[in-house]
């Protein structure tokens, strides 16, 4: 984002404890080109669950489209539960 003042920064962005559901061939996670937004300890994802269609597609963004474990091997969701949802 932009405004007068120059590009916007998300910082410290922490969504924990959710049930996130995505249909087939959904995403969630975050997209950007600063690499401080991707500095670990300033925005992640924290305990959440997913239920996806298909548990071995790259259904996370970080960046890029991620597999689960790609997505917990970038720090987010360790202690996060990952359920194959019917299609």
């Amino acid at each position: 984002m932009a405004s007068n003042l120059g590009r916007w920064l998300r910082v410290l962005a922490l969504p924990s404890n959710d049930t996130i559901t995505l249909p087939a061939q959904g995403t969630t996670g975050m997209v950007g080109n600063r690499a401080a937004a991707y500095t670990p300890g300033n925005n992640r994802f924290e305990h959440n669950t997913y239920s996806v269609a298909n548990t071995t597609a790259a259904s996370w963004i970080w960046g890029s489209g991620m597999t689960w474990s790609q997505w917990q091997g970038a720090g987010n969701d360790l202690t996060g539960t990952l359920l194959a949802s019917a299609p």
